[in-house]
């Protein structure tokens, strides 16, 4: 298995400092209500066990827990698991501090594993990787992943070649200054002058050869439209189909 992700370093630090939206419960019960009803079109209504990887505060975390007996909620800052503790439907929520993409539960234990606005932040795509083994190790047979993952196409990233050159010089720019910023997280700095992340940009061609590989189908890649577009895969985990393994790692933005 792979170890933590070097933007782990930020993360936990932003989970201290309560960066982000990831309190808005409003928002998260509108992004519920619409994936909800793509998981009905699977012919999957929402019941028994739920894991979510990077719940932050509990932003989805509460809205999907209002639906399932249990909800995992997973994520590597141990601030925002006490935040998500105090989400209205809490009760229904077992947080688990992660620190590296080991999800801990059994096998076959969970009916879904959701995670949403999370992977693009993963520096190391090894641990991409390791995540979609994971869920497909604690999946039951026949259960779904939904999950959200930037692609050309959504998120206003377009393809044209002047687009990639920008998109390119500003990846190359952020890297510098995200080196940067987590030596002084490191060093002890804390509230910095600015708040920088990692953004991957996946190539669908690569996610689907590696979902397949490990077991999960049929797969499928839905962009929704609500507050701009995004792109998000979903799968089931096979009853039929044996996996051959995993992808070799490819170029930066591959699986």
């Amino acid at each position: 298995m792979s170890g933590a992700s070097i933007s782990n370093i930020e993360w936990c630090e932003y989970g201290k400092l309560d960066y982000g939206v990831s309190h808005d419960l409003t928002h998260g019960i509108e992004e519920w209500r619409e994936l909800r009803e793509v998981l009905h079109s699977y012919g999957i209504s929402p019941a028994g066990t739920c894991v979510e990887i990077g719940c932050g505060a509990g932003r989805l975390t509460n809205a999907v827990a209002a639906d399932f007996e249990i909800v995992h909620a997973c994520d590597v800052s141990e601030d925002r698991l006490q935040q998500v503790r105090k989400v209205p439907h809490g009760e229904k929520i077992i947080p688990h501090l992660l620190t590296g993409p080991t999800l801990p539960l059994g096998n076959d234990s969970a009916d879904l594993c959701i995670s949403t606005h999370v992977f693009q932040h993963i520096t190391d795509l090894s641990v991409v990787r390791t995540y979609f083994a994971e869920l497909y190790r604690v999946l039951c047979p026949g259960g779904c992943i939904l999950i959200h993952m930037p692609f050309v196409g959504a998120h206003g990233i377009s393809g044209k070649l002047h687009a990639v050159a920008i998109r390119r010089l500003k990846e190359t720019t952020k890297r510098l200054v995200l080196a940067l910023t987590r030596m002084l997280i490191v060093c002890g700095w804390r509230r910095l002058p600015w708040k920088i992340d990692h953004y991957t940009v996946f190539e669908y061609r690569e996610v689907h050869t590696h979902l397949k590989q490990l077991g999960f189908w049929p797969i499928e890649l839905r962009l929704l439209s609500r507050d701009g577009i995004h792109s998000y895969v979903f799968s089931r985990k096979s009853t039929v189909y044996s996996g051959v393994g995993v992808a070799s790692p490819g170029r930066t933005q591959d699986i």
